[in-house]
C-alpha cells in the first residue's frame, strides 16, 4: 500500500513532465492522443491488490493538483 501511496505522489511531483505526454490509443484506422493529465484527472483508474489471500480493488483519480497538499500531511 505505501508503494501506491508513493506512486500517487510522484505522480503529482512529475506534473510539470507529464503535462507535455499524451498517450495514443489506435481503434481500427483511427488514432488519437489523449493528454496523459487528461487521463489522470478525469477517468478513474484500477489498482488491485492481493493482500494475504484477499483480493482488493481500488478505483481512484487523481485530483487536480491543490499545492496547499504535502506528502505526510
Amino acid at each position: 500500500m505505501k508503494k501506491f501511496v508513493d506512486l500517487c505522489w510522484q505522480i503529482r511531483e512529475s506534473e510539470e513532465i507529464l503535462a507535455d505526454a499524451t498517450v495514443g490509443i489506435n481503434v481500427s484506422s483511427h488514432h488519437v492522443e489523449i493528454p496523459f493529465k487528461l487521463l489522470l484527472t478525469r477517468l478513474n483508474s484500477h489498482f488491485n491488490l492481493e493482500i494475504g489471500d484477499k483480493k482488493v480493488s481500488l478505483t481512484f483519480r487523481v485530483a487536480p493538483l491543490d499545492d496547499s497538499i504535502t506528502p505526510g500531511a
